[in-house]
């Protein structure tokens, strides 16, 4: 089937369905664990139904999801005026990431877990393709303290997401969700948090930087990177957790 009108005839799932794919998925994989060790035939038997019943949930979730990859990386290809088919297959890849790795017993919807997962594997696509470079300590600062330049962060990196703990999944899965509490750090904070997570800042991506990068870039120490990473987690959380 086209990847066209595998999206048209592919239904999005309701909460209920979701749950209940990802459980038959997390049984399939467990029961391939045990497979692989398993000497009785009868036990493998069983096993085997199980893995297989993993594999059709995980297809089907899978291809429901497809949507939303096309509509991460549909944002990303024309940002960066990139070719859709190559964004769209690093799309995929980010949502089959973004299906590995989702809990869905934490009561987190999966489009709003998947989209940061996708967009991550999209954008890097998009950047490649488009011939963009990567945005450099120099221009993080002129984004952030230009006085004609208004910070809009488009997307960070998963990682972020989940280290500030963030639960709450907007009204709309397939709106915007640009983090509202970056501009309200301060300048300092901006430069840690881009630089070792990632963070797109005016439609210009960064790559992540390890503490000691950051340091060399921003020239200071090791330990006062780490100590501004944290100052800056902690006030984010802080923001967050104002209006949660």
């Amino acid at each position: 089937m086209e990847t066209k009108q595998l999206l048209l005839d592919t239904p999005l799932l309701e909460p209920e369905i979701e749950f209940s794919l990802a459980n038959t998925i997390e049984v399939g994989v467990l029961a391939s664990d045990k497979l692989a060790q398993c000497l009785d035939a009868d036990l493998a038997a069983e096993l085997k139904i199980l893995v297989d019943e993993g594999e059709r949930a995980w297809d089907e979730f899978f291809k429901a999801n497809l949507r939303l990859a096309m509509w991460v990386a549909k944002k990303e290809a024309n940002r960066y005026e990139s070719p859709l088919e190559d964004v769209f297959q690093e799309a995929c890849l980010g949502l089959a990431d973004a299906i590995q790795r989702w809990d869905h017993r934490r009561g987190l919807r999966f489009s709003t877990f998947a989209v940061p997962w996708i967009r991550y594997r999209a954008s890097s696509a998009a950047l490649t393709k488009g011939g963009q470079n990567e945005l450099s300590a120099n221009r993080i600062r002129s984004q952030i303290n230009g006085s004609s330049s208004r910070v809009d962060v488009v997307a960070v990196s998963p990682d972020l997401i989940c280290q500030l703990g963030i639960s709450t999944p907007p009204e709309d899965p397939f709106a915007d969700t640009s983090p509202w509490w970056f501009i309200e750090l301060a300048d300092i904070h901006q430069q840690v948090l881009a630089l070792r997570y990632g963070i797109e800042i005016n439609g210009v991506p960064t790559k992540r930087h390890t503490i000691a990068e950051v340091a060399e870039k921003l020239r200071v120490s090791y330990s006062q990177v780490r100590r501004l990473e944290a100052a800056a987690l902690r006030r984010t959380k802080e923001l967050i957790s104002q209006v949660a």
